[in-house]
């Protein structure tokens, strides 16, 4: 999926595709404060899939991972990191709808994820809605349970 920046900045294309994730430690650690325990989410699974969004010289812009949740239905987004420079242009956006189509593609009826607070209305502009309060992450921001609205798997 070839993507360009939104605005007229003069910055390379980029597409989206599956990585191994060690591929994209080093924006997690950019993007991140270490989780407790130091999981960033390097293996999503066997239904689950690590993407990133790679600019023109094959460098990581942007990655996540969604895998399965303890219900077999659930699919659990995790790892959404852009860098900084490419937030705002849609890159973020079309990577979260990349892996949600994986997990619907799988039978996914729930998406959900924590994000930090401070990118909520990322969440929400994509169609998700927040479930219950903040709540504290040790050495993070607060954290929110979002998760994808319901109508987006009906019809």
């Amino acid at each position: 999926m070839e993507q360009t920046p939104a605005d007229s900045t003069p910055l390379p294309p980029w597409r989206i595709a599956p990585v191994p994730p060690a591929r994209t430690r080093a924006l997690r650690r950019l993007v991140f404060v270490a989780p407790a325990g130091g999981r960033y989410c390097d293996d999503p699974g066997p239904d689950g899939l690590h993407l990133a969004a790679l600019d023109q010289a094959g460098k990581v812009i942007a990655s996540g991972a969604i895998e399965r949740s303890a219900d077999a239905a659930g699919w659990r987004v995790r790892a959404m990191a852009v860098n900084p420079a490419w937030r705002g242009r849609g890159v973020g956006a079309a990577l979260l709808a990349a892996l949600v189509d994986h997990a619907r593609a799988r039978g996914a009826t729930h998406i959900w994820c924590h994000a930090r607070v401070t990118v909520e209305d990322f969440y929400r502009a994509a169609g998700w809605v927040r479930s219950g309060s903040p709540f504290p992450v040790p050495g993070a921001p607060e954290h929110v349970r979002m998760e994808l609205a319901g109508e987006i798997f009906r019809g």
